[in-house]
């Protein structure tokens, strides 16, 4: 030791006690997830195209809209958040993506397809991304 004692080298406790890595860890997974469903869904398209039997551009759309909706919908949660606070927001936007994945999963149309996963689903996923952003 270099004269000090060992009380003066103690590492200093984390200012937020610790609870920075639960955020770090849930926002790595909340960006695995819902990166995962945008940038994997290519892989399913040829599944949907002869469950349906509908073109390649209405099949296409699907991930347009969620995509689109998704980076569009920045100011609806904005302002969702600072009415309800980001808890119920980004809680109310998991239960709801996930209702409309099971709900899109067993639709009879494309086009309830594209209004649960394509709208709804981008909608919500905004909510999801907004605890990454506070």
């Amino acid at each position: 030791m270099s004269g000090k004692t060992l009380k003066e080298e103690r590492v200093p406790a984390p200012p937020d006690g610790g609870y920075g890595w639960i955020v770090l860890v849930a926002s790595f997974f909340i960006s695995f997830i819902i990166d995962g469903c945008m940038y994997s869904f290519g892989i399913v398209l040829p599944f949907i195209k002869d469950n349906f039997q509908e073109t390649q551009e209405k099949i296409n759309l699907l991930s347009s809209l969620n995509t689109g909706f998704l980076f569009c919908s920045g100011p609806i949660v904005a302002g969702l958040t600072n009415q309800l606070g980001i808890r119920p927001v980004v809680m109310g936007g998991a239960i709801v993506t996930a209702l409309c994945y099971v709900g899109s999963a067993y639709s009879p149309s494309i086009y309830l397809v594209m209004v649960l996963y394509g709208v709804i689903g981008g909608l919500k996923f905004k909510l999801i991304l907004k605890f990454q952003t506070t």
